[in-house]
């Protein structure tokens, strides 16, 4: 978590430039905390970036909060979980 935050990343940015200057010799820091932060969801829950693994948890707290109080069907549940993940 500490890598990837813009203020750790902003102070070590002159450090990479100089170790891998050949390749982000003159990449701006906006760029280098970016491509550190990449939101790109994953089928794969532990493949996903904090948001999206965040979201996965949000949904898939709905959907049993739901199945416990009877408000779904445990058969329906497959659904909910496609078209609520549409939203993301």
């Amino acid at each position: 978590m500490v890598g990837k935050d813009p203020h750790f990343l902003k102070s070590i940015t002159p450090l990479f430039q100089t170790l891998y200057n050949d390749q982000i010799g003159t990449v701006n820091e906006q760029t280098i905390v970016r491509s550190f932060n990449v939101v790109k969801p994953s089928l794969v829950r532990i493949f996903a970036d904090e948001i999206s693994y965040s979201l996965h948890i949000i949904l898939r707290f709905e959907i049993e909060n739901d199945l416990i109080n009877g408000k779904l069907a445990a058969k329906d549940a497959s659904d909910a979980w496609k078209k609520n993940q549409k939203n993301f």
